[in-house]
């Protein structure tokens, strides 16, 4: 990275992980981070949303290389079901979604924050890790990350990264997949809202904007909330 994007716009997204905000086809990225540039802004705030199929993982059709994935996954939980804690170093953490909602431990499941757009330079704002940059603070830029983890071959990519074990944890978050046996359960509920267009995005994207403007509330090291839309 420090050879080929410094001066750069960079975007680190996994294979099943789409970047999408209102108008995203017209404007594209650099109509995107154009926005930033113009309010001296170095960095988007990129939640993940986990997107699911109308029925259980294991009764999907099979998704076909190269398909668009909202043929096979296409909703979602509500926003103002997410949780939003933050941290005392500025460090914005969320969590939501079905992964949430099937935690057999009763927490509050994976870590649904990213900063995956980021301007790369000799500057501090450096990529820290998958979830985070440097600079911990959520860009008030809000685009969100549409994640496709659900998709009929799901079972099969657990198996895979449990026999790898190169995830975090000895690929713990796989392993209690498969123990809960995720894979069976309709992830679908009467509140879960379909994301059919970039415009349904809107809710999420005013949502999580409100929590990062507002900030951690000043008398508490910790604390949580939920977004509304």
């Amino acid at each position: 990275m420090p050879i080929h994007a410094k001066n750069r716009w960079v975007i680190k997204v996994d294979a099943d992980e789409l970047l999408c905000w209102p108008n995203s086809l017209n404007e594209g990225l650099s109509g995107l981070t154009k926005k930033a540039e113009q309010r001296g802004i170095t960095s988007f705030f990129t939640p993940m949303i986990d997107l699911y199929a109308e029925q259980s993982i294991s009764s999907s059709a099979r998704y076909q290389s190269g398909q668009p994935f909202q043929k096979s996954c296409h909703l979602a939980d509500p926003v103002d079901t997410y949780v939003a804690k933050w941290q005392t170093n500025g460090y914005l953490r969320i969590f939501g979604g079905p992964r949430m909602r099937h935690n057999p431990d009763e927490g509050l499941g994976p870590l649904m924050t990213k900063q995956a757009l980021f301007f790369y330079s000799d500057g501090p704002l450096k990529f820290a890790n998958p979830h985070a940059l440097t600079d911990p603070r959520p860009s008030p830029l809000v685009a969100p990350l549409l994640h496709f983890k659900f998709l009929s071959d799901f079972e099969e990519k657990c198996d895979k990264a449990i026999i790898e074990n190169k995830h975090w944890n000895n690929a713990s978050e796989y392993r209690q997949y498969k123990a809960n046996n995720i894979f069976e359960i309709e992830m679908k509920t009467e509140d879960s809202i379909a994301i059919n267009s970039d415009q349904d995005l809107q809710p999420y994207i005013n949502a999580f904007t409100d929590v990062i403007k507002r900030g951690p509330h000043p008398s508490l090291n910790q604390h949580s909330e939920k977004p509304s839309a």
